[in-house]
């Protein structure tokens, strides 16, 4: 006949199977093991962006002669300002590596200056007000950290509708800024500031006649620049 005492024994074993439970570890679901890590490398953007900023150009002004194939006596001299709208330009960028990416665009605007004297064949000591249609463009290698924050070298080539002729003028200048992506690396937005010397400057105007161009100036651009990427 069995004991009454056998169903007693149930209770603490309940209770010890229970803790167990609770103890042991349970194995990972799939879900649980399934972790999506982002990473902008290889990605391909669409890119517009707009500019803005000052040309500051420093430089002087010499007589020429009529017939003569050396310039004179320096007749002017000092700084003259031209202010860009633009341009506003599109293009394409990729991230090649882990924060190191290429971006490359064109566009278009214009370029107000405010005296041509360092741009014309007048060759005044005060010159005129000049707009000149400008089209521009751009190759830039941006390396950019983690927080954001961007480092780049740019090469720019902007040809102006000069009042005589069209002039060309190649240009290469750092820039820093700040950077940010959307949480899936599918766009991005910059604003950077920059500042660029020309390395050709083909904004003198063409005095074919002379060995010795009349107009010594040169060019410096500071600017502001905007993009997004797509």
């Amino acid at each position: 006949m069995p004991s009454s005492r056998s169903p007693r024994l149930a209770p603490p074993l309940l209770v010890l199977a229970a803790l167990l439970a609770l103890l042991l570890p349970r194995p990972a679901s799939a879900e649980g093991r399934l972790i999506v890590v982002h990473s902008p490398v290889g990605h391909q953007f669409l890119t517009v962006g707009a500019e803005a900023g000052v040309w500051i150009g420093s430089g002087s002004i010499s007589s020429l002669p009529a017939g003569a194939t050396e310039p004179g006596p320096v007749i002017a001299d000092g700084i003259d300002v031209a202010l860009p709208l633009g341009p506003v330009t599109v293009g394409l960028s990729q991230v090649l590596r882990a924060n190191l990416m290429f971006e490359a665009r064109v566009g278009g605007g214009a370029t107000l200056f405010l005296d041509d004297r360092f741009v014309s064949t007048r060759l005044q000591p005060t010159g005129r007000f000049h707009a000149a249609w400008t089209f521009g463009a751009e190759i830039l290698g941006r390396f950019f950290t983690d927080a954001g924050l961007t480092l780049g070298l740019a090469v720019q080539l902007a040809t102006l509708g000069l009042p005589e002729a069209t002039g060309s003028m190649l240009r290469v200048g750092p820039r820093v800024g700040w950077m940010s992506f959307d949480e899936t690396y599918d766009s991005y937005f910059t604003l950077e500031v920059g500042a660029s010397l020309p390395f050709i400057n083909g904004l003198i105007p063409d005095f074919s006649a002379v060995r010795t161009p009349p107009i010594d100036a040169t060019w410096t651009m500071l600017g502001l620049y905007a993009g997004w990427g797509l």
